[in-house]
């Protein structure tokens, strides 16, 4: 049988190209491109993540743009090694014509840029960080600034005399050096930091139509053209442990199996008869009920705002490059897949791909109107993204059901202080000059390291692009698979307020809700016995049910060393199975 070779007819295909840019960019969007600028890491990862492989598949990234983040990223790491390039060669020049400057200005930040960076990367008390501090400083200036000094101090020869002892400083000369290093480090610096700020508050305005930066390379160029179009794809390889990519952390899920079987004969011998469930109509009728939530015949303060229902297919990415789901041409992974063969999967739950319907809507809320219509508060956006993934298998006469659901946390607070930064020069100007003080003692001390690793990464890019390149050609294997998100590499782990904790969980709720009446709905106009399903539901929604060697717990269970579990009401328990020590039950 010849398949139809279609573009559109296709199982698996790359979609309609790179996305077209856009004129203004989303405030996530915005966010996310500033925050290259703001923390040197988060570019290098993006960079890392989206370009060095370019086999790799790209993470589903909904509500921003992808491309104007990675070209971001390129820009903001050039902009980190000059800026590591600058303060190098002041501390080059420095040591060469203001020595006495350079011991002094080095020698005091010492003291400042240490408990710095180990209150930064450690979880030390603030007594081992002071130990910890005058160990590190001591040991520095013993094996860094007395050898420089020594190199000050030595006797010079001058013509026909042996040796030359150099006079000791006046303190003018002391001051007049410190005063000269130290303002040619806090003017790059300066300099540096103002530069950043333009772009934030210019070419990344809500307002500004944004012109995308350019690449020093084609290759680079089409890589980021292709991670654009990749983003909005419902085939997702993944690398590793995590199916769900971009969408959080997990929270409770729960599965449940029910037999596809009419009531069964009033005598109770005869075990009902077997009921033939289409799965792809089951999917579609619970796609359509839960996209009700959103309905326009709803009073729009009832709409959940923003709900979108995809569609999703998952799979390991480690695999052959024959495998169906990669273009073997371009050793790529295919993002889209066509409706027919989501059909397919949906009704082939055993195949290692697996289908979920997605349901993510984002906590940013609606205007609040008075009684004729006129608006008192505006619509927030929280940033929260609540997603809930449902798999719905028929096999063996048998329905499961899982559940479960998600949430990604708000991004990072140093990332929105692009909203919060003066729009007038003389204001930014001010704000660099305070980043310059604060920065400082950290960024004079790791210049020359840092821009040995930028330019190190920068040189070196190619080489691994070439490395991985020729893996994938060469091996019978290759992991394709994407291994983060870049907007969770921005996200805070959790929630930022109570609040915000609340309406992840109210909408997780909601959408359980929905789901499992429509389930129950279809199949009893099928003919199914629903009575046994909607106790387990009426469990579910209260508590959670966990089965473990063959007992069930109604009510919150924890397992393994440590675990807890808890719940608002008290727990009531069937059928008591063994619980490992450590668990828990409340």
């Amino acid at each position: 049988m010849t398949r139809p070779q279609a573009a559109g007819e296709l199982p698996f295909h790359h979609g309609d190209g790179p996305r077209p840019p856009a004129r203004h960019l989303t405030a996530t969007t915005r966010y996310l491109c500033g925050a290259a600028y703001t923390d040197r890491s988060f570019a290098d990862r993006v960079i890392s993540e989206l370009v060095e492989d370019e086999h790799r598949a790209v993470a589903p990234s909904y509500e921003f743009d992808v491309e104007p983040v990675v070209r971001h990223a390129f820009r903001a790491r050039f902009r980190w090694i000059l800026r590591a390039a600058a303060l190098t060669v002041v501390l080059i020049v420095g040591v060469g014509l203001l020595p006495w400057g350079v011991l002094i200005v080095y020698g005091t930040v010492l003291w400042f840029a240490v408990p710095m960076l180990l209150r930064q990367h450690t979880s030390l008390d603030w007594g081992k960080i002071a130990l910890g501090t005058v160990l590190i400083v001591v040991a520095a200036e013993f094996f860094v600034l007395v050898p420089l000094y020594l190199l000050i101090a030595r006797p010079t020869i001058e013509g026909d005399q042996a040796f030359v002892e150099p006079s000791s400083p006046t303190g003018f000369q002391l001051i007049v050096e410190t005063v000269v290093f130290a303002g040619l480090v806090f003017g790059t610096l300066t300099f540096a930091n103002n530069r950043n700020l333009l772009t934030l508050v210019r070419e990344l305005a809500p307002e500004a139509a944004h012109q995308l930066p350019r690449l020093r390379s084609q290759r680079l160029e089409r890589r980021a053209q292709v991670a654009g179009g990749a983003q909005d794809g419902n085939l997702l390889l993944y690398s590793g442990n995590e199916p769900f990519l971009g969408a959080g952390r997990r929270g409770r899920d729960w599965s449940m199996v029910l037999e596809l079987r009419r009531a069964a004969d009033p005598s109770g011998y005869a075990p009902g008869e077997l009921v033939r469930i289409d799965p792809v109509a089951l999917n579609r009728y619970v796609k359509r009920r839960l996209a009700d939530l959103r309905d326009d015949s709803l009073p729009e303060p009832e709409q959940i705002a923003g709900l979108q229902l995809r569609d999703v297919i998952v799979a390991a990415g480690d695999r052959e490059p024959t495998s169906p789901l990669v273009d073997l041409a371009a050793r790529l992974p295919f993002p889209y897949t066509s409706r027919a063969a989501i059909e397919a999967f949906i009704r082939h739950p055993q195949a290692s791909a697996r289908h979920f319907l997605r349901a993510t809507t984002g906590t940013r809320g609606t205007a609040v109107r008075d009684q004729y219509g006129y608006p008192i508060l505006g619509a927030e956006d929280q940033e929260v993204e609540v997603s809930a993934f449902v798999h719905l298998a028929v096999e063996g006469g048998l329905l499961y059901l899982e559940y479960v659901p998600t949430m990604l946390g708000p991004l990072d607070d140093r990332f929105h202080e692009i909203d919060h930064l003066p729009r007038n020069s003389s204001d930014l100007l001010l704000r660099a000059l305070a980043e310059a003080v604060r920065a400082l003692p950290v960024a004079l001390i790791l210049a020359p390291l840092e821009l040995a690793a930028g330019l190190f990464r920068h040189w070196t890019m190619t080489a691994r692009m070439n490395r991985m390149d020729r893996r994938s050609f060469e091996a019978l294997r290759y992991d394709y698979g994407a291994r983060t998100s870049i907007r969770a590499l921005a996200s805070a782990r959790g929630p930022d307020t109570f609040i915000q904790t609340l309406d992840s969980t109210k909408y997780s709720k909601l959408i359980e809700r929905r789901l499992t009446g429509a389930v129950i709905d279809y199949l009893e106009s099928q003919g199914v016995d629903t009575s046994e399903l909607i106790q387990r539901v009426n469990v579910v929604h209260d508590n959670s049910v966990v089965n473990v060697s063959g007992g069930t717990f109604n009510g919150p269970a924890a397992f393994g060393r440590e675990a807890t579990a808890t719940a608002n009401g008290a727990a009531v328990g069937s059928n008591a199975a063994a619980v490992p020590n450590g668990a828990k039950k409340a």
